[in-house]
């Protein structure tokens, strides 16, 4: 996103991309287990993996904001 020159069209354009950013790095949270009870899943497989990604992001957004910032 930074790299593409998108942030020039704007002039909170970099504030619009991080929030962009921010949105597709975020854990998938509870829809993962609406989905497997709404299909008949196993929603507690659903929920542990939710639950793991969650702890994934809490360590990795931090690191992926800074790089977007640093660049």
């Amino acid at each position: 996103l930074k790299l593409s020159g998108a942030a020039a069209l704007n002039e909170n354009g970099f504030n619009i991309l991080l929030i962009s950013f921010l949105a597709t790095i975020a854990p998938p949270a509870s829809t993962l287990t609406q989905m497997a009870q709404v299909y008949h899943g196993d929603a507690n497989y659903a929920s542990a993996l939710a639950v793991i990604s969650t702890l994934c992001c809490i360590v990795t957004m931090p690191a992926m904001v800074y790089l977007y910032t640093m660049l």
